[in-house]
């Protein structure tokens, strides 16, 4: 037998939530925030250097990370202007868009 869609998320869920606990009871929260935020920097520079727009690194940003539209906008926009100015990954200084 198969799970329902309903219960394959409910599943899905506790074990997200269940490493979440277990993430924080080690002390490792920090680190891993850290490390999803630089995948998402990363994820997005790429996808500019693949010649997505803006307008469609602010989409994946909102509509499959979860992120607010502002944050997004101003996270497309730093990594545009880095890029342009220097050519780097622009990951210098994003850190506060999920602090």
């Amino acid at each position: 037998s198969s799970l329902s869609k309903d219960e394959f998320n409910t599943a899905l869920n506790n074990v997200v939530y269940a490493s979440m606990e277990v993430i924080d009871i080690m002390g490792l929260k920090e680190e891993l925030r850290d490390w999803f935020f630089n995948q998402i920097v990363s994820d997005c520079t790429r996808m500019m250097e693949e010649g997505k727009t803006k307008d469609e690194v602010v989409a994946y940003l909102v509509g499959k990370v979860g992120w607010e539209e502002e944050n997004a906008l101003r996270l497309a926009d730093e990594l545009s202007r880095d890029s342009q100015d220097s050519g780097s990954s622009g990951s210098r200084g994003t850190s506060h868009y999920i602090r």
